[in-house]
């Protein structure tokens, strides 16, 4: 592999986090991430407090703090139940469906399956937030899953579920688009979406004002076209 690495001309890599792991073997890396389509797809935005999680949950990415929260919010928030909906578009794990079958907000969970990329936008950008969910694994903080850009496309507020010292927690800081919880933060992950749904019953659950243009896959191929 160092071989590989120290003959290359240029070693491409997704993340800063790669391009500092790979800088000790050679000087050549160059950071393009993944990024997003752009489209000029038209919205509503759902009446509902929806919160929408695009993309398989296994055991390891089973987000039990989120559950234990939403519960807890069903028992303590009044009128909660009537406006919540959990959109989980992907495979969901046969023991995470038999979890969320006995929980407190059974009702408000709908199983879409898989649907391909391009038509998950119209969820996407319909939903008031938007959930990821990271395996704990420490080598999963070097990874920015590709669904992250859509979302970000999208402008809607994220919640982000992970592992420590992650480069997605990083930009999510930068950006101001949404919260980073750990798996121990549960009280953490409550209090934001208390604040959350107490801003969608305002209507005050808006967009974020960043700009995700360096992202925008045409501007990332620009940049790749420039190396060659």
């Amino acid at each position: 592999r160092n071989v590989v690495l120290q003959n290359a001309n240029k070693v491409i890599v997704t993340s800063e986090k790669l391009k500092n792991y790979y800088n000790k073997f050679t000087s050549n890396i160059v950071k393009i991430t993944n990024g997003y389509d752009r489209t000029d797809f038209k919205y509503v935005l759902d009446k509902n407090f929806t919160i929408t999680h695009v993309g398989s949950l296994y055991p390891d990415r089973n987000p039990e703090i989120l559950w234990e929260v939403l519960e807890t919010m069903c028992v303590n928030t009044k009128g909660f139940e009537n406006h919540f909906r959990l959109q989980l578009i992907g495979n969901i794990d046969k023991k995470i469906k038999k979890r969320l079958n006995i929980s407190k907000f059974s009702k408000c969970v709908s199983y879409k399956g898989y649907i391909p990329e391009k038509d998950t936008h119209s969820y996407i950008f319909s939903s008031q937030l938007l959930l990821m969910v990271e395996s704990v694994d420490k080598l999963m903080s070097y990874v920015i899953p590709g669904k992250f850009f859509n979302y970000l496309f999208s402008k809607r507020p994220i919640i982000v579920i992970g592992p420590p010292d992650s480069e997605i927690e990083q930009i999510m800081n930068e950006l101001k688009c949404g919260n980073y919880f750990e798996q121990d933060k549960k009280e953490l992950l409550y209090n934001y979406l208390r604040e959350c749904y107490s801003k969608f019953l305002k209507n005050e659950l808006k967009e974020g004002q960043f700009s995700t243009e360096k992202y925008d896959r045409l501007n990332l191929t620009k940049k790749l076209v420039d190396l060659i």
